[in-house]
């Protein structure tokens, strides 16, 4: 494989993570206060340019494995790459869901006045475990991906406990946006599995192991 077709993968891969980055601090705006018709606009701006991206680093990947046979090494860190440009159009399609269900959400509730740190809470750290991911990936650090994967089992009880307390809304008023929140809680569960399994593809960079349909990570050795 050609020198600049690896460097234009990798420079795509780290132009489609910068939007989604982007794109995860428009989301966290939209949940401090009701939506704008231009942070919208610009939210599904950003989705269309995510997806575009998404397409030519896909057609980048396959030519790369036509054209040039890559040897094993080379041909995981391609596959690998791969998954990333996958697992980041679907962060993408996640946050975009999140700003398409805050259009049912009242923000003056109480329910979404009591869970909306939280909320936020899970934000960060999903944000966080991304960008983690993708450094873990360019940076071929098997310790934080590892430590990625951990983190997730964070956002999952976080999530248990906002669906936990918000499933037992009584006010009939509250119930749309007691709804809408299990369901960004939810997204925002999703987008850390995600982040978890570039993680996972990270390791399989760097390790050579296949982690993607294993609940429980093996210790690593040097």
């Amino acid at each position: 494989m050609t020198n600049k077709m690896y460097i234009d993968i990798k420079n795509d891969i780290n132009l489609i993570s910068k939007i989604v980055f982007e794109q995860i601090d428009l989301i966290s705006t939209l949940l401090e206060s009701e939506p704008t018709p231009a942070l919208l606009s610009q939210i599904k701006d950003n989705e269309d340019v995510i997806d575009s991206i998404e397409i030519k680093i896909r057609s980048e990947v396959i030519s790369a494995i036509v054209l040039y046979a890559p040897r094993a090494t080379d041909l995981r860190k391609i596959i690998a790459y791969y998954d990333i440009n996958s697992y980041m159009e679907r962060i993408g399609d996640y946050l975009y869901s999140i700003s398409k269900a805050v259009k049912s959400l009242n923000y003056d509730s109480d329910v979404y006045k009591n869970s909306i740190a939280q909320i936020k809470k899970m934000v960060e750290k999903v944000h966080k475990m991304t960008q983690n991911a993708i450094f873990a990936t360019v940076n071929r650090d098997n310790i934080l991906s590892r430590d990625i994967i951990i983190s997730d089992e964070q956002v999952d009880i976080i999530k248990e406990q906002v669906v936990l307390e918000l499933t037992q809304t009584t006010n009939p008023d509250d119930f749309v946006s007691a709804m809408m929140l299990v369901r960004i809680a939810q997204i925002l569960e999703r987008v850390g599995d995600a982040a978890t399994s570039i993680a996972k593809s990270a390791l399989f960079i760097i390790e050579g192991v296949d982690l993607r349909h294993e609940s429980v990570i093996p210790e690593y050795t040097h």
